[in-house]
């Protein structure tokens, strides 16, 4: 893979802690200021500085039920040795501060939503204080889905593939649904799903070919999450029909060091069937999901509105494959009310030139920060790309976010043009000529691998080509 080849010539040299206490400060460690151009890179410099997040373990519950959906012996107790089948027969009631663990190498049915028939939610399976998890030895457990009922507070969802067929309507279709029963069904008052953590997992979409027009033949999100004080930490997201992340609603949400790639399948239907553009309206879409959608609906993160509290870093967003739209969108609004957006350390890999979009759509409340980042146009040098980043309100609103004071703006990143001379901001040069005031900008990916033979890189510290290695 072309992403393999990339990451592998811009990584530097790392070392992190699997497990931590409580979030780790690592910018004490790191020289300053980071975008020097020394004429040889800093001595030292061995691992990037973002915050890496808690992550709870099976061994902090005493209640422990065991699962293995293989099981034929009699007497299924929820010991290791008399597992039960299924966690859904807690569809009713889940005990409190309990944790599930599923038999590794075994392929667990969806979870908190009926299997067959409607795919209606188990509406009174709500988790209070629980642990999703593996035990014995091999592949991580298959699960074919996730439901989470608003209402949800303290789970923790770790070291399993969940691997998804599409689950149902646009609204509800994701691999983990975590519900916000402000829509459906509604709930007075409305709840979300609240300390939610998602680490260490395989979230995947499974094709069903005869499923290619209605609801789709992939599931339409990989992540739908509408809740407070979520993490989603050291996953790998791929294989969807539109986009990778959905951040409903919600604040303090954290996502860190996650791999998203794979994104927007939809488009490559759009292309198939000869739609004027990737752009263009989606002719089953009134027929399938009762609302407008595009042939080039595909982000990698997404957060119309919700955005307060949010922290960004050390990702890799990969948008590489097809045209249109963007890795991360926030439309948000330099008025908004929302606050303390951090984005740092991430690689973007922008979308294919053709149908307009950028990497990064940057409409981001005032005082955010968004630094460290390495923005490639050009996918290791293999095609042209789209700008690097934009916002509403064109060049006046890009001004403002790159001419704000340090820590805020946009600064110190790494930005690779899609195309020698292409514009970087979207704005025909009338806010991009702020950007290299605080930005190290590139013509080509070759002036990028030169900088680097004396430089430090910004960027995640993800390895594709080994991606757990040294945090399973």
């Amino acid at each position: 893979m072309k992403i393999l080849i990339c990451i592998l010539i811009l990584l530097i040299n790392i070392s992190c802690t699997k497990e931590v206490e409580s979030y780790v400060d690592l910018r004490v460690k790191r020289p300053a200021p980071l975008i020097s151009e020394p004429k040889t890179p800093p001595s030292g410099v061995k691992k990037l500085s973002y915050l890496i997040p808690e992550v709870k373990t099976e061994k902090i519950f005493s209640n422990k039920i065991y699962i293995d959906p293989d099981y034929k012996g009699t007497g299924s107790n929820g010991t290791i040795d008399k597992p039960y089948v299924s966690i859904n027969r807690y569809k009713d009631a889940v005990p409190a501060n309990t944790a599930f663990l599923i038999k590794r190498g075994t392929t667990h049915e969806k979870i908190g939503r009926q299997v067959g028939g409607s795919n209606s939610p188990y509406s009174k399976m709500i988790f209070k204080n629980n642990f999703i998890g593996a035990y014995g030895t091999g592949e991580r457990p298959v699960v074919e889905g996730f439901w989470v009922m608003a209402g949800a507070d303290d789970l923790t969802i770790r070291d399993l593939h969940i691997y998804a067929e599409s689950q149902g309507n646009w609204g509800h279709d994701a691999i983990i649904y975590l519900h916000d029963s402000r829509n459906w069904p509604q709930a007075t008052p409305a709840s979300k799903c609240d300390n939610v953590t998602i680490a260490y997992c395989i979230i995947e979409g499974k094709f069903n070919n005869s499923n290619y027009y209605e609801p789709s033949p992939l599931p339409i999100f990989g992540l739908k999450v509408a809740g407070e004080n979520f993490t989603l930490y050291n996953n790998i997201i791929k294989t969807v029909w539109i986009d990778g992340v959905d951040a409903a609603s919600g604040s303090n949400h954290k996502y860190v060091r996650n791999w998203i790639y794979d994104l927007n399948h939809q488009d490559y239907r759009a292309e198939k069937e000869g739609w004027p553009t990737s752009s263009s309206s989606d002719p089953w879409a009134n027929n399938i999901h009762g609302q407008e959608s595009k042939g080039g609906w595909g982000d990698g993160f997404q957060s119309i509105a919700a955005i307060n509290g949010f922290y960004f870093a050390g990702n890799i967003i990969d948008r590489s494959d097809t045209k249109w739209k963007f890795c991360w969108i926030t439309n948000a609004g330099w008025d908004s009310p929302s606050s303390n957006l951090v984005m740092e350390y991430n690689t973007f890999i922008a979308p294919q030139k053709g149908a307009g979009g950028a990497a990064i759509y940057f409409n981001a409340p005032q005082k955010s920060i968004f630094r460290y980042n390495l923005i490639d146009g050009t996918d290791c040098g293999t095609q042209s790309g789209v700008c690097g980043i934009t916002s509403r309100g064109g060049a006046g609103n890009m001004k403002d976010h790159l001419q704000q004071a340090e820590p805020y703006g946009i600064r110190q990143n790494h930005i690779i043009r899609g195309q020698p001379g292409y514009d970087i901001t979207g704005s025909q040069q009338k806010a991009e000529e702020y950007a290299p005031l605080c930005n190290k900008v590139f013509e080509t990916y070759h002036d990028y691998l030169k900088y680097l033979e004396k430089n430090v890189p910004v960027g995640s510290d993800i390895n594709t080509a080994n991606f757990w290695e040294g945090y399973e």
